[in-house]
């Protein structure tokens, strides 16, 4: 699955805009002498908008190449922005971007 370019450019503008915060990674399976395939989720929490987070979870692959950053990390990722807190913004003020 391909990713719009518009998609890249948000993620981008998004990671450089906000700060992330890093949850433990969660192990998906099971692998005996070398790390483990997991799931990461990062928090960023929007600057202009206080109450509002979005999450991004991605699919890490383990094996004897993540060491060493040889491994492509496959492209499973989700992104979702959550109301976490009163907003007390005035949305009308916002830049339009």
């Amino acid at each position: 699955m391909r990713l719009p370019l518009i998609t890249l450019w948000f993620l981008l503008a998004a990671s450089c805009a906000a700060r992330a915060d890093d949850f433990p990674c969660i192990s998906t399976t099971f692998n005996l002498i070398s790390p483990n395939d997991k799931v990461c989720v990062s928090e960023f929490d929007d600057p202009s908008v206080p109450g509002v987070a979005c999450y991004i979870s991605q699919a890490r692959k383990g094996g004897w190449g993540q060491p060493f950053g040889l491994n492509e990390d496959p492209s499973n990722f989700s992104v979702s922005c959550r109301s976490v807190g009163p907003k007390t913004v005035d949305l009308a003020k916002l830049p339009k971007k």
